[in-house]
């Protein structure tokens, strides 16, 4: 079956430029979800950045590839990510980035790939948190992810008709994980 799993990685990350918040991101993520593919994950990374900037305005940057997974695998990775000091992101407006969506998607399912876009946008938009809020109160950024995964929860079963549906939800120290299937 099918998971969606989330986690605060890091309050402070120590890079201040894109490649090494990638590397660093990375191997947070490759060592947390024990997935061994650190260079081939930090490869991909990098050439998504080439083809286009994952900064966006408001200090948020979501970085995001598309994997092949085993069918036992078929799991999607959301890391979020705070930092005190500006990471350069080489974004086309010049603005640094301070908060990162760090995305592992499975290939195979485009619509959690949307349904998970859409409910950080919903994170921001309709819990009235702010980016500079996020970014100063440690409580709030603490909270980023219940909320993330409240509102994939309420997209994802209220999508296409019902197409999905949520088996279960667990929490194991800093990591959520949630299963799904389709109907």
């Amino acid at each position: 079956m099918p998971n969606i799993h989330c986690t605060l990685i890091r309050e402070n990350l120590l890079s201040t430029d894109k490649e090494e918040a990638l590397e660093e991101c990375t191997c947070h993520i490759d060592n947390l979800f024990n997935l061994k593919r650190t260079d081939e994950i930090i490869k991909a990374f990098l050439e998504k950045e080439k083809r286009g900037s994952s900064s966006l305005i408001n200090k948020i940057a979501i970085p995001h590839i598309y994997m092949d997974f085993p069918d036992t695998e078929a799991s999607n990775y959301i890391g979020i990510f705070k930092s005190a000091e500006p990471v350069d992101w080489s974004s086309l407006t010049g603005d640094p980035v301070h908060l990162i969506f760090y995305l592992i998607h499975n290939k195979s399912d485009s619509t959690i790939r949307n349904i998970i876009y859409a409910s950080i946008g919903e994170t921001f938009r309709k819990s009235n948190i702010f980016v500079e809020e996020v970014i100063k109160n440690h409580s709030l950024f603490i909270n980023i992810k219940e909320v993330l995964i409240s509102n994939i929860v309420n997209i994802l079963t209220n999508v296409n008709g019902k197409n999905y549906k949520v088996n279960k939800i667990s929490s194991d120290n800093d990591i959520i994980t949630l299963n799904y299937s389709r109907l």
